[in-house]
Order: structure tokens, then C-alpha cells, then sequence
């Protein structure tokens, strides 16, 4: 009698898993835009969704009024040949980018997240000036472009090979800012004075990693030691 109470038990335990995964509501990826017609579109939040499934702006979707990303775990893909304005907020989650990503006045990055580059540029316009810390900011194969001062708040970390291109403007580090080159992984820094520099500024993860100086000032606030990886110097390079 016992065991049969029990195997009925299990049944109904298996009976009301199956009800709720299949019940479960299930969340649709989100495409914006087309890649036939040009469409303004609305800010919109691109929903957390199964792995297998991306979230996408295609090619003619004009992302005027920005978008954001619901989560960390959120994936899309970005294809627009139109630059993004207004609120952008990534919350940690990934961009894929399939073009390049131009940032336009007036943008505001809320919270940041990961730049798939796949070796296109992230241009970012006058009115972002950092990479808000809530998140950490991350970097695979991109070539990143400023054209303001950058305040630096949080973590910013490099894998594959990326380049910042300051266009003549700082990169300042504040207290708890760092820059992190991931194992076998390139940055190069380049027309750029960067500033307030200390041990835990800017560092590789070990020796397979590189730190390229190309045409810019470099400005100590104190001792500073390179414990991993290499440097290479191109061009003018000024301490």
C-alpha cells in the first residue's frame, strides 16, 4: 500500500512539472525594423528570450528614440545602417553587431554591457562621456571611437583584438576604474592622453596579452607597474 502511494506521488509530481513547463508562457524574439523600408521606430525593450533565438534591428530600422535590453542574459543583433540616439540602456546583456554602431547627439548610455564587435566600430558622440558602472563593459573585436573626455567609473574589459581611437580627447581614470586585457588579447590605444593612472588602472590578465601606445600621452597620479603581458610603443608616445 505504502509504494503505491508513493509511485502515485511521483506521478503527480511529474503530472503538475510537465503542466507547468508547457504552460509556461513562452516570450517571442523581438525584430525591429525591415530590411526593405525605412521605419522610426519607438524606444523598445528587447526581451530576455530561449538561447537559440536572437533579438534583431535590421538593416532599415532608424533607432531615433533607443532601445534597451531587458537583462543580462538578453542577445540582439544589431544591422542597421542608420545611427542609434536617445536612451540606451544594455543592462548587461550582449550586442551583436552586423554594422557599424554610431552613436548620435543626443545619446544617453544608461547602462552598459557587451559589444560584440565582430570587427566593426562603436563610435560614441559628444554627450557619452563614460561607461556607467552598474555593469561591467566588455569588448571583443572592436574599434571603439570617442569624441568627448571619458570620466572612467567602472570595469572595462578588451578580448580579441580592439582599438580605442581617442580623436585627440582624454580618457580619465577615477577611483575603482580599470581597463583589462583578457588572455590572448590586444588594445591598442591611440590619439588619446590618458590620465590618473596607478597600478590598478590598466593591466593584462597574463603574458599572452598586449597593450599597444600609439600616438598619445601617457599621465601617472603615482607609481605604476606592468606585472603581465607586453607593450609596444608606435609612433609618439609621451610619459
Amino acid at each position: 500500500m505504502m509504494e503505491r502511494r508513493e509511485r502515485e506521488g511521483v506521478k503527480n509530481y511529474l503530472i503538475l512539472f510537465l503542466f507547468i513547463v508547457f504552460s509556461w508562457p513562452k516570450v517571442d524574439a523581438l525584430v525591429v525594423g525591415s530590411d526593405v523600408l525605412v521605419s522610426v521606430e519607438d524606444e523598445v525593450t528587447f526581451p530576455a528570450i530561449d538561447i537559440l533565438t536572437d533579438n534583431k534591428i535590421l538593416a532599415f530600422g532608424f533607432m531615433k528614440n533607443g532601445f534597451s535590453l531587458e537583462d543580462n542574459t538578453t542577445t540582439c543583433t544589431f544591422s542597421s545602417i542608420f545611427p542609434v540616439s536617445g536612451d540606451v540602456s544594455l543592462h548587461g546583456g550582449t550586442i551583436f553587431l552586423d554594422t557599424d554602431l554610431i552613436f548620435n547627439n543626443v545619446t544617453s548610455l544608461n547602462t552598459s554591457g557587451y559589444f560584440q564587435g565582430n570587427h566593426h566600430h562603436v563610435d560614441f558622440c559628444e554627450s557619452v562621456t563614460g561607461f556607467p558602472s552598474l555593469h561591467d563593459t566588455k569588448f571583443h573585436n572592436t574599434k571603439i571611437f570617442l569624441n568627448n573626455d571619458f570620466i572612467m567609473s567602472g570595469t572595462v574589459r578588451f578580448t580579441g583584438n580592439c582599438v580605442i581611437d581617442g580623436r585627440d580627447n582624454r580618457i580619465v581614470f577615477g577611483e575603482d576604474s580599470c581597463f583589462i586585457i583578457e588572455k590572448n588579447s590586444i588594445l591598442k590605444l591611440k590619439n588619446l592622453e590618458l590620465d590618473g593612472i596607478s597600478d590598478d588602472s590598466l593591466w593584462c590578465v597574463d603574458n599572452s596579452g598586449k597593450l599597444v601606445l600609439d600616438n598619445m600621452r601617457w599621465v601617472q597620479n603615482s607609481d605604476y607597474t606592468f606585472t603581465n603581458g607586453s607593450i609596444e610603443f608606435q609612433n609618439n608616445v609621451n610619459f
